[in-house]
């Protein structure tokens, strides 16, 4: 910024910015980037398939189905107002069946194959958050 503008508007506050990465939890949210939770497939909202928080915004979160994993082409926001998000295991525990969307499984075959190992040392959203919407 230039000198004229920062004096102007009077930014000599000496203050810093916190560095990237340092905040993990949305303030508003309880989320954090790297959990995990299922939710409805778009494909068919009577199975489920997980996702991973991507980025947390409010109410708003970027997810990105497991089996995509760094490959960003498919994320998508969702909205945590909508209810529809429980955690791992929640399928399970009452007889829901997961299913990859149509896009997934078209782009990655094996990916039902790969569902436990991506699974195994992940971390859930608390069943609190699932259950205060």
């Amino acid at each position: 910024m230039p000198p004229e503008i920062g004096e102007r508007l009077n930014f000599d506050s000496k203050a810093l910015a916190c560095p990237t990465g340092e905040v993990e939890y949305s303030l508003e949210s309880g989320f954090k980037v790297g959990m995990k939770l299922e939710i409805p497939n778009p494909d068919d909202g009577t199975v489920y398939w997980p996702a991973s928080v991507i980025m947390t915004c409010g109410d708003l979160l970027t997810l990105r189905y497991v089996g995509y994993g760094d490959d960003r082409s498919a994320d998508f926001w969702f909205n945590i107002k909508s209810g529809e998000f429980h955690p791992i295991g929640w399928c399970s525990s009452n007889s829901k069946k997961l299913h990859p969307p149509k896009a997934l499984l078209e782009k990655y075959p094996n990916v039902i194959a790969l569902l436990s190992s991506e699974l195994k040392c992940s971390e859930s959203i608390p069943a609190v958050l699932s259950e205060n919407v």
